[in-house]
């Protein structure tokens, strides 16, 4: 046989159990034939058990019970054959015959058993390591895959000016990354273990930031640090049992971007101012002058009972019309008022020119004491109020509006507030138009914090709250 005695096993496992069975059988009677040919006290018992093993371990306890009773009888005989016991003794050569049966047939019970739970467990093997090799495989999958996203993750916080960061439930920094600490004169993971109020100041912006995220609100705010400018994200972390285990967030560093939009509000203010004072002073005048020269020529005309008088007189009219539309235009591009007598009085020639120019109901509501120093500050206000005005009524179809400017502890509150068909809040946060976004971003440039909700009695409310500090 050619084969290596390391495959035999298998082999044999393979075999038919009647072949397996029928080997045995054979390996017994041979080895009787063996027994009866030797000396007595030569003792083949294990031998005999060998072969009941043998067969239990390839066809099972029943075929091993078979085998069993073959090599009993067997022996048996030989010792009948060989002692020559009297038909007294047949009692006691039965029960040594039922004996060996009895041990022969649990060492192949045993054996088949073993083999049984031997075969189950290296089943179990087999499937438990294709198991462990496909979660392997899928582990480097995975593995490369997160090896691939971390590289990815790792160029952009390299080149992107941004912050990502957490904090546990206190407060004290535990992950602290990103190209935009550079601006904040910070390394990578030099605050981690510090609370985050110690590593960048106890500003009252910052307390309030953190106080939110510690309460695990999900927002969105920005955040002014020395001369950096961030605009922030917050998101609560949860444990396994549902209970909130800090936050975390992303700080994306917008100075430069604020700046060049500051730069671009101040280009449209400007421009705004000169193309007003160019109406007021140009086209106004030029309109003067042809409403007096139309004055002259109704007068002449009919003083000489001309008919072209009535149509002298129509061109008069309607360019005293023209010269009030194009004085209330350059009011709003150039508030004259805000410059020279400051911001409530600019507050109120809006609200007068409003009920002139739309004939509705507008006021304008002022606190004792709400002068505004700063010039850049009333300019924003101003033009805060003035695109709310005209939202109320293009979009709200309000008849009433009311202007109020007043100091409240330590900050200055500008509200607009209408009876028109109001404004839903999702409204407001999905479909916020451009005036929108400028009035926010205004108020956000000087410091403050916008607020557009609907009244609880129709109509819109938008506020406008500004930090004394500012002023």
């Amino acid at each position: 046989m050619n084969l290596p005695i390391r495959f035999l096993p298998g082999k044999l496992a393979a075999a038919p159990p009647a072949l397996i069975t029928a080997a045995a059988v054979l390996y017994e009677v041979i080895l009787g034939l063996l027994d009866f040919n030797t000396p007595q006290d030569m003792s083949f018992t294990i031998f005999y058990l060998l072969g009941v093993a043998f067969v239990g371990w390839g066809a099972g306890a029943s075929s091993a019970a078979i085998v069993s009773a073959v090599a009993a009888a067997i022996m048996t005989a030989h010792e009948r054959a060989a002692t020559h016991q009297p038909p007294v003794a047949l009692a006691v050569s039965t029960w040594n015959a039922s004996t060996r049966f009895l041990v022969f047939c649990a060492a192949g019970w045993l054996t088949a058993e073993i083999t049984r739970l031997n075969r189950h467990l290296l089943s179990l093997v087999a499937a438990r390591t294709t198991q462990l090799h496909a979660e392997t495989e899928k582990h480097k999958m995975t593995s490369s895959q997160l090896s691939e996203a971390l590289t990815r993750l790792r160029a952009i916080i390299a080149g992107v000016p941004i912050i990502i960061f957490a904090a546990d439930r206190k407060g004290v920094i535990t992950f602290e990354d990103g190209q935009a600490l550079r601006a904040l004169g910070l390394k990578p993971g030099a605050n981690v273990g510090t609370s985050v109020l110690d590593a960048y100041g106890r500003s009252r912006e910052l307390s309030d930031h953190v106080n939110r995220a510690l309460q695990g609100e999900e927002f969105s705010a920005q955040l002014e640090i020395g001369t950096a400018v961030l605009q922030t994200w917050y998101s609560p972390m949860r444990a396994e049992d549902g209970s909130l285990a800090g936050y975390t967030g992303v700080a994306v560093n917008v100075t430069e971007q604020r700046r060049l939009e500051r730069q671009i509000l101040e280009i449209s203010d400007r421009e705004q101012a000169r193309i007003g004072q160019e109406i007021h002073d140009g086209l106004c005048q030029q309109l003067v002058s042809l409403a007096f020269d139309a004055n002259s020529l109704e007068t002449e005309l009919a003083s000489r009972k001309l008919p072209h008088a009535q149509t002298a007189n129509r061109m008069a009219r309607f360019l005293d019309q023209a010269i009030t539309e194009a004085r209330q235009l350059a009011r709003g591009l150039f508030p004259i008022r805000l410059d020279a007598a400051g911001l409530p009085s600019a507050l109120e020639e809006l609200a007068r020119s409003t009920r002139d120019r739309f004939d509705i109901q507008c006021s304008f509501e002022p606190d004792q004491n709400t002068t505004v120093q700063n010039k850049t500050l009333s300019t924003h206000l101003y033009r805060i109020a003035q695109e709310a005005v005209n939202n109320a009524i293009k979009h709200g179809r309000a008849t009433s509006i009311i202007i109020r400017l007043r100091r409240q502890d330590d900050q200055l509150e500008l509200g607009i507030e209408d009876n028109g068909k109001g404004i839903s809040a999702s409204q407001v946060k999905e479909h916020g138009g451009m005036g929108l976004h400028i009035m926010d971003y205004r108020a956000r440039s000087v410091g403050g914090t916008l607020s557009c909700r609907p009244r609880g009695q129709g109509g819109t409310s938008v506020s406008c709250c500004v930090p004394n500090r500012f002023d």
